[in-house]
């Protein structure tokens, strides 16, 4: 039930409608066979008013400007206030943040709803968190030869900053260094995984090429 209400809500509120109510009532019990569990539910929301966005003030003092935000922002002041396109802009203040260390940073945008009007404006604040660095880097799965030269490239150091956006970036950042291993990342698809200690405020990276199917 609260699945069902979850994803009937995130759908109307990437529409706009901010304060949706969705009420999802089983009708049956469940009933399973070879394709699932089938449910029957009956639905019924109250989409409430339809919002527009009206201002993303960002605190004094963040990694991220005004000027940057407003720049680089999905969404812009007149236009619906869709749940996704603003959980992008949120994901841009993150992604600095992690760029620099933070990478448990917590963005917090608070709304203030104009029923009256319409809009939506939000108050942007981020609890930063500890700074964590660079413990280890592996290569797994792939020739001892292209794990090599991957090492050779890779730039970010054990006790270094943690940097999220290196390690995105790594694959073009590489290809522009080193050519020969630029079709290397267009045939393969470029993975990792992060091991974050909290205690210890470090990172341990395994990454991987995976043949593209």
């Amino acid at each position: 039930t609260q699945q069902v209400k979850t994803n009937l809500g995130n759908f109307y509120r990437d529409q706009g409608y901010l304060e949706v109510a969705v009420k999802a009532t089983p009708l049956s019990p469940p009933a399973v066979d070879g394709a699932g569990v089938h449910i029957q539910f009956s639905v019924a929301v109250e989409e409430g008013p339809l919002y527009r966005l009206s201002t993303v003030q960002l605190a004094s003092g963040l990694l991220v400007t005004q000027g940057e935000y407003d720049k680089s922002a999905a969404l812009h002041p007149g236009e619906v206030a869709n749940r996704s396109q603003l959980g992008k802009g949120w994901d841009l203040i993150r992604y600095k943040y992690g760029s620099q260390g933070y990478l448990l940073a917590e963005v917090k945008p608070e709304p203030v709803l104009d029923r009256e009007h319409g809009t939506v404006a939000f108050h942007v604040t981020v609890n930063p968190g500890d700074v964590y660095r660079l413990n280890t880097v592996k290569f797994e799965g792939m020739p001892d030869d292209l794990r090599r030269s991957l090492l050779k490239n890779w730039q970010m150091a054990p006790e270094d900053v943690f940097d999220e956006k290196y390690l995105a970036a790594f694959p073009s950042i590489t290809s522009k260094q080193d050519p020969s291993l630029a079709k290397v990342f267009i045939d393969a698809q470029y993975t990792w995984r992060l091991s974050v200690d909290r205690q210890t405020h470090t990172v341990d990276v395994v990454i991987r090429l995976n043949k593209r199917d």
